[in-house]
């Protein structure tokens, strides 16, 4: 079992981010560095079945997919015989995915990748 920490080649892990993952798993962590430009739909899977297997754990360096995670994990979960109106049930969730990467240059002369404003799709 490894654990990838998924990560925008342009992002740092912190200081304390890195004492988390020592903590956490210690000489079992490895970084999955995400290119500036992104990934395709196509190399995420590719990336996807290449990259986790038997277990292994992916953590996302940032905080929008903390919500992602846990509603996830509640759809695996979900089931229709839940009856428990407290318990966190989500049937299916899809998330807003665009392959359409736009390069822009800074005034200081620097390239950044930005995704389009066009070319969405629900995956």
């Amino acid at each position: 079992m490894t654990v990838k920490v998924i990560i925008s080649e342009s992002h740092t892990l912190g200081e304390e981010q890195r004492s988390i993952l020592d903590r956490e798993f210690p000489g079992k962590w490895e970084t999955l560095q995400v290119p500036a430009s992104g990934w395709s739909l196509e190399e995420m899977q590719t990336v996807a079945g290449r990259h986790f297997r038997n277990g292994d754990i992916a953590v996302f360096v940032s905080p929008v997919p903390a919500l992602l995670s846990r509603l996830a994990f509640s759809a695996g979960a979900w089931s229709e015989s839940s009856n428990n109106p407290d318990s966190i049930f989500c049937g299916k969730v899809l998330v807003f995915h665009n392959d359409n990467r736009e390069a822009k240059e800074l005034p200081n002369g620097k390239i950044v990748h930005t995704v389009a404003s066009t070319g969405w799709q629900l995956v």
